[in-house]
């Protein structure tokens, strides 16, 4: 149950359906809605069919479509895509009550169409008796089927192509292949769900085509590994997805997701097996989607050659993450792994090659063969179309090796987007016949003009780029962003790049637009599928028919069109309420981006140049809150503001969740319908911790009382609670880190509760063992190791790093100070940083010889401090890395130039924490941060080290203040109780 806000009821979506799936029991056998193995094909069909003998029993006609009848273009809104051509005629067909004999296709090349049609006209109330003879071709018949209209033979796949009718009597359809007859499957699905509450159909008859022949989704196996996005069995759930919108390919950055039998030694835990991915290719034929395999291989190729012992001889030594184009051992392997994918992904018509984002990865890092060549007077972007020529002859040599045909597929962001003043050099030097791919998430679109004007066919790359990922944001500019780019975004970009596709297409009449796949960044290894599937499903209505058609002529009717299909409502106030649920979560949206933009809270990890979403703390966003608070309590206009729209957003999600709730008994996707519950909780717990934090800040702007402490730690614990909730819902969607940002926050909230319930700092007492204490007067070499030159002036170290990892300007204590696993070693000093850097200041661990000893240490970062630990395990906990090896497990808010901090370490055998104040706050004040207790390796002994370094050609400068290092008497009671 959710913690909600005093005198709010509670909801929660009963748990009779798991809201994540779980895992299939390997080896058992999933059946079709006929009773029919999937993998049995026409031979069981034909058996089901040959058995069942009944009589036809016709259908009553009734007019209108419930109460009133429903005109063309109403009918058209309510489905999605919508269809080419529709029209309605006089009468009806029954369904609720009605007995009807049912004809339909064999083969296995049918199942899903027949699965399809069955399962839907049983959910509409039909009861459904095969028919003795199944049909010929690609045909359904359902009672006395009315006469077809012509077959279409437009667009650029008409063998996508399908007619389907509604008479008084019957229905019939019939595709122009398979995959037709299957759209038609799917449009009649949809029509059921929409005449089911009446309990009748209106006839009509449709002709339909999609304008686009590739309408997909985008998928980037390498920042999505360890995702449920990933995971096989979740594939096959969206590539039936992917066919309910009429939707037919998806597009997958492979990275080392695939095994490659040419190159075993890439495969890790993140690798799908061999079965899965037959599997997986079994379902996308089952269902008529497309799996297109991309692979990078020049640039962000980390996965492939960077991390096994195999890579090694292939790689761009000097810049991890890329291949050495220079090597000529590298296109064979390249050869082999496109050989690898296309006989896996064996009807893919594409094999993307890579390319993308070279210079801006590269940054002058060559190789001494790659430095060679360009000091002999080639360019980079002559190095990278080298590589691309002879990873696109590849493609082509094995395209006539698997006699089928495959074109290459080219990112082309180098010649639109990255090149100086999009100078567009090189491209004649790819082949027309290679597709260039364009991928830009916000206008402008010109690119596509020019790659057409070039010679190029294009496929498109858009993305739903949400920056508040509960729930898929319906209006990207609301509200106004720090740079107006990223209002384009997301469902803005998804129609607009279709917009500007068909008016290059109308200029370029020679070139074809294939098609849209849109991916789900910046949401990498995030929820994506089960969140915005809103904004691929408008990729799939925007291509199939209408692409020039403006976002805000479609949106609303898109709404409503897709919550009803998406979440299968049953009722007309279920598809109402859904439909009113995401446009209310929305404006709540709205109002959250909008205090973000003050507040700066927590809402995930992002790739995202928008400033409101990078590096969020929640302790950072305290500072925020405490900034904007007078002496005397009172919120500053502006957060008071804040204030209120969270406090009214909280009423309107609460209320939102009680509306979904209610719908549970309506609809037929429970566990999707518990995924907008849980963001109408997520949203409502943001909002809630909005208005916390405030009163927090409030409270502590004075002397508080131990009652107002003791209120305030109870309503942290509270938002704590609420979060683990939330946690334990989400959890299952990732298998490593904590892209949601979930982990971090609740160890934020649980220091921000402790500190509450017991505010009084660890400090020295009498039974204290002092170790040192440093005044800066003259330095003791007895006492001290000293790196460079630094400075003591007024009793202040001044430090200067002069760049060079060698090059350390500090401080070394000569003592190895003991570490023990109950008592912590306490390091207090002053810190005011000058001017930080990447690794200054630092404080951490030394080795005898004064350098860094790689334990553990807290160092700048740019203009936060990082704690960093080495493990040999994977940590268990909410650590911003929590990977083997030396990490940054934890980040600060950001800290001020010339700001004086007082810094707190303590160091036990096996962790490591670190806490900041600035100098003046109130004793009873939150800390700026609590970075939690990190593990670490075990550590008996260790040296400190406090110093700038930076790396060659950089400069940083610090102020250290006293240094007092002790460790609390063996009965001292605080001691277990800090750590």
């Amino acid at each position: 149950m959710a913690v909600l806000p005093c005198g709010a009821p509670h909801f929660a979506l009963p748990r009779r359906e798991p809201l994540i799936a779980t895992a299939r029991t390997p080896g058992a056998r999933r059946r079709s809605p006929l009773g029919v193995n999937r993998s049995s094909g026409a031979t069981g069909m034909s058996r089901a069919l040959r058995a069942t003998c009944l009589l036809w029993v016709p259908a009553t006609a009734l007019a209108g479509w419930g109460a009133s009848p429903m005109d063309e273009t109403t009918l058209a809104e309510a489905l999605t895509p919508q269809p080419q051509e529709l029209v309605v005629h006089e009468g009806g067909l029954r369904l609720r009550g009605a007995t009807l004999v049912l004809a339909l296709p064999p083969g296995l090349q049918h199942e899903a169409c027949r699965n399809i049609v069955f399962a839907a006209l049983e959910a509409a109330g039909v009861t459904v008796r095969l028919a003795e003879v199944p049909t010929t071709g690609d045909t359904f018949v359902l009672g006395a089927g009315p006469s077809l209209p012509a077959r279409p033979e437009q667009g650029p796949s008409p063998e996508e192509a399908y007619v389907l009718a509604v008479g008084p009597e019957g229905i019939a359809a019939r595709g122009a292949s398979p995959a037709g007859l299957l759209h038609a499957a799917q449009t009649l699905k949809q029509l059921l769900r929409l005449g089911a509450p009446a309990g009748r159909l209106p006839c009509l008859q449709i002709a339909d085509w999609p304008e686009l022949a590739l309408r997909g989704v985008y998928i980037e196996g390498g920042q999505e590994r360890f995702g449920r996005i990933v995971d096989p069995e979740y594939l096959c759930e969206q590539i039936r997805r992917l066919s309910a919108f009429k939707m037919n390919a998806l597009v997958i950055e492979c990275c080392n997701l695939f095994p490659y039998p040419s190159f075993r030694d890439c495969a890790d835990a993140g690798t799908l097996s061999p079965e899965a991915c037959r599997e997986l290719v079994a379902e996308s034929k089952r269902w008529h989607v497309r799996l297109i395999p991309s692979l990078q291989t020049l640039a962000q190729a980390y996965e492939l050659v960077w991390q096994c012992e195999g890579g090694a001889p292939y790689r761009e030594e000097p810049a991890p993450g890329l291949i050495c184009p220079s090597n000529p051992e590298v296109y064979p392997l390249i050869k082999g792994l496109y050989r690898d994918l296309l006989t896996l992904f064996d009807e893919s018509p594409l094999m993307g090659i890579g390319c993308s984002e070279i210079d801006m990865q590269w940054q002058g890092r060559h190789c001494p063969r790659c430095a060679a060549r360009v000091a002999a007077g080639e360019t980079v972007r002559d190095l990278l179309l080298g590589h691309a020529e002879r990873c696109i002859a590849a493609v082509n040599d094995l395209s006539t090796e698997l006699g089928r045909p495959i074109r290459p597929l080219m990112w082309g962001d180098e010649f639109y987007m990255y090149g100086p003043g999009r100078d567009w050099v090189g491209l004649d030097r790819i082949p027309q016949t290679t597709v260039l791919g364009f991928w830009k998430y916000w206008p402008d679109y010109d690119g596509i003009a020019g790659l057409f004007a070039r010679g190029h066919d294009v496929l498109g790359i858009s993305a739903m780029y949400n920056h508040c990922f509960y729930l898929a944001d319906l209006s990207p500019a609301d509200p106004p962003k720090s740079w107006p780019s990223m209002e384009q975004t997301g469902v803005i970009n998804i129609a607009g790049m279709m917009q500007a596709a068909e008016t290059a297409r109308r200029e370029h009449a020679d070139r074809r637009f294939l098609g849209t796949a849109t991916a789900s960044f910046s949401k990498h290894r995030l929820r994506a599928f089960d969140s915005i599937w809103y904004g691929f499903a408008l990729n799939g209505h925007c291509g199939w028919s209408r692409p020039d058609r403006p976002l805000q002529e479609c949106q609303p009717a898109f709404t409503r069109a897709f919550t009803r299909h998406y979440y299968d409502a049953r009722t007309e106030e279920a598809a109402a309420t859904l439909a009113a649920a995401y446009e209310r979560l929305d404006r709540c949206k709205s109002s959250l981006e909008l205090a973000n933009q003050t507040l700066h809270d927590v809402v995930g990890v992002y790739d995202t140049q928008e400033a409101g979403y990078l590096d969020n703390t929640l302790t950072g966003a305290l500072q925020q809150c405490g900034a904007l608070i007078g002496p005397d309590g009172a919120p500053q206009p502006t957060l008071a503001a804040v204030r209120e729209r969270a406090r009214q957003v909280q009423a309107e999600a609460t209320e939102v969740e009680a509306l979904i709730e209610a719908q549970r008994e309506h609809v037929g996707a429970v566990r999707d319908l518990g995924y907008l519950w849980l963001a109408a909780e997520q949203i409502a717990a943001h909002a809630q911790r909005q208005e916390l934090m405030i009163d927090t800040q409030s409270a502590l702007a004075k002397p508080p009382t131990p009652v107002e402490m003791a209120a305030l730690a109870a309503r942290w614990s509270a938002q704590r609670e609420r979060l683990e909730r939330i946690l334990e819902r989400v959890s299952p969607l990732y298998s490593r880190g904590d892209p949601c940002g979930l982990l971090s926050l609740l160890r934020d909230l649980r220091a921000v509760e402790a500190h509450l319930a017991d505010p009084a700092p660890l400090a020295p007492d009498a039974r204290t063992e002092r170790l040192l204490d440093e005044r800066f007067g003259a330095l003791d070499p007895q006492r001290w190791l000293v790196r460079g030159e630094p400075q003591t002036i007024d009793g202040r170290l001044e430090t200067r790093a002069p760049g060079g990892w060698e090059n350390y300007c500090g401080l070394t204590t000569r003592a190895l100070f003991p570490l023990d696993d109950e008592r912590p070693l306490i390091v207090e000093f002053e810190l005011t940083p000058r001017q930080m850097g990447i690794d200054s200041p630092l404080f951490g661990s030394a080795n005898p010889t004064g350098d860094l000893a790689y334990s553990f240490c807290c160092a700048g970062s740019r203009t936060r401090l990082a704690l960093s630990t080495q493990s040999s395990i994977i940590l268990a906990g909410p650590w911003q890395n929590s990977e083997p090896g030396w990490r940054v497990r934890a980040l600060s808010p950001p800290l001020a130039a010339e700001h004086t901090y007082r810094v707190q370490a303590r160091i036990l055998r096996r962790s490591f924490r670190v806490f900041a104040w600035e100098v003046g706050q109130a004793p009873w004040a939150l800390p700026l941060w609590d970075s939690s207790t990190v593990p670490m390796d075990p550590l008996d002994e260790t040296r400190l080290l406090f110093a700038d370094v930076e790396p060659p050609g950089a400069t940083a400068a610090t102020c250290w203040g006293p240094i007092a290092i002790w460790r609390p008497g063996p009965q001292d009671p605080t001691a277990d109780a800090a750590n």
